[in-house]
């Protein structure tokens, strides 16, 4: 495990995430000792869905800031900051900022490791410019990391 860690607002390695969404990374498993990773995210107002998908990775939020929406094997739920969700591995999940206001919320990732495909999202994505990355190469990234569409 790696030693102690402090970081203070705003800080944290910098991802572009997909959907509109800013990502910080604030643990990652190499911090924790693959036990969970923990991500800070920042959706701005009127960012489309996440894909609807599961993955065997239980996935945690938080919202702090902002208004998210959550389908969550099959139901449709507001979450006002306060709010926490829990989807176990193998449960469809998506997510939204279907609201008025930014919303920012953490991700708990248990164990780590999904982290790293938002990593390598912002790679494809940045090796696109300015188009959009190969659906194939996406596809293939989902499978590396156990994510698969859920509809």
């Amino acid at each position: 495990m790696s030693p102690a860690v402090r970081l203070l607002p705003g800080e944290g390695e910098r991802i572009v995430g997909p959907w509109g969404r800013s990502i910080a990374l604030k643990a990652s498993g190499v911090d924790t000792a693959t036990h969970y990773s923990l991500l800070e995210f920042t959706t701005e107002p009127g960012a489309p869905w996440s894909t609807y998908h599961t993955h065997p990775t239980t996935e945690a939020w938080y919202v702090m800031e902002g208004e998210l929406t959550f389908r969550l094997d099959g139901r449709r739920l507001a979450a006002l900051a306060g709010s926490f969700l829990l989807a176990p591995g193998g449960v469809p999940h998506a997510v939204a900022n279907l609201g008025s206001m930014t919303a920012r919320y953490v991700v708990i990732f248990s164990p780590a490791g999904l982290e790293s495909w938002f990593i390598d999202v912002a790679s494809l994505v940045e090796a696109a410019k300015p188009g959009e990355p190969d659906p194939g190469e996406l596809s293939a990234l989902a499978a590396r990391y156990g994510i698969v569409l859920a509809e």
